[in-house]
């Protein structure tokens, strides 16, 4: 069904919006003989009407995934990488060869036998961050703006969070720069409600917190459905482990990354880029010298980010729609 969120990407990105729900509240089923694949972004058929899920689907055209976000370590890829969605897809656009592996030692044989195909497409998906970002004029303020994403759950071996930690600190701290730096918070859209759930924080301590947040006036709790417009007033964005990490890297500005509270182990592609361009902190008082570090120009990785996203452009001549089309459309309808 439609709603705000969908108009607005209907609007900027000229998107066509299905909407899927009749006035009698059932789900209209996708039938179009036209129609050369259905794309998925969540690999999760539980979460999904039975009449979208891929078993069902698959009958009506091949599915193709490509992932919401970076999987960003093994553990994750294990998950959305699962044997319930992949069985009944036909093509796959890894992000990287880290992920292809995995896909290729749990279902070697649906590959070989030619019913999975899998291309890797580079962490393409990301570019639309890079020209929305850095080629838009940044508004609203001239000081400098930090924006922190904290993880949804505390469970290490689910990343871990260091919201519970660092929220009331990261609040003083804002207030002691209320003149020189402007604050964006924007936890994982699951982390207020996971929390409250566990019982490691109330629902009056939650209430309380963004009212704290609320009448701080260098302070923003962005809950939007649409990150971009805070990737593009940031200056600095500080994070536990998020998809978000990958895609803020594009941007070439700053990084913190908190890996204090996590017991995973990154994709070798992930490793590689948070090693070249993120600092990576986890002591309150290290983060808030970094902070103040970066803002003031002392910025030593820059270099080091504009060395890796130059070899990543170098490295990529296609745009994601040229890859997926190369990879789905027969050769003779490709210069059409």
């Amino acid at each position: 069904m439609q709603n705000n969120f969908y108009n607005e990407i209907q609007n900027k990105y000229g998107a066509d919006v299905i909407e899927k729900v009749y006035t009698d509240g059932t789900f209209k089923r996708l039938e179009d003989d036209s129609v050369r694949t259905y794309f998925y972004t969540r690999p999760y058929n539980a979460r999904v009407p039975e009449i979208y899920r891929s078993e069902v689907l698959k009958q009506a055209a091949p599915l193709s995934f490509i992932s919401y976000g970076a999987l960003l370590t093994r553990q994750v890829g294990n998950v959305v990488i699962n044997t319930d969605f992949f069985k009944d897809l036909s093509y796959y656009f890894a992000d990287c060869e880290s992920e292809k592996k995995i896909a290729q030692q749990k279902f070697h044989k649906l590959i070989d036998r030619g019913f999975l195909h899998i291309d890797v497409i580079k962490y393409r998906t990301f570019y639309r961050i890079e020209k929305e970002v850095t080629s838009a004029k940044k508004e609203n303020s001239s000081k400098f703006t930090v924006m922190w994403t904290p993880r949804w759950t505390s469970d290490k071996s689910l990343g871990g969070s260091n919201f519970l930690n660092y929220i009331d600190p990261f609040i003083s701290f804002a207030k002691k720069h209320e003149s020189d730096i402007d604050f964006i918070f924007r936890p994982h859209p699951l982390a207020w409600d996971n929390f409250i759930s566990t019982g490691e924080l109330s629902a009056e301590r939650a209430a309380e917190l963004k009212q704290k947040i609320h009448e701080a006036p260098n302070i923003e709790l962005d809950e939007s459905g649409d990150y971009t417009d805070s990737f593009r007033r940031a200056d600095l964005l500080v994070s536990d482990i998020s998809g978000l990490v990958p895609e803020f890297v594009y941007t070439g500005k700053p990084l913190i990354f908190c890996m204090n509270n996590m017991e995973l182990n990154l994709l070798d592609e992930i490793s590689s880029m948070c090693d070249q361009c993120c600092y990576k902190e986890s002591r309150l008082e290290d983060i808030g010298e970094r902070i103040l570090n970066i803002q003031e120009g002392k910025d030593p990785l820059k270099k080091q980010r504009e060395e890796y996203l130059n070899s990543i452009w170098n490295d990529q001549s296609l745009s994601i729609t040229e890859a997926v089309n190369r990879a789905l459309l027969p050769e003779a309808e490709l210069n059409v």
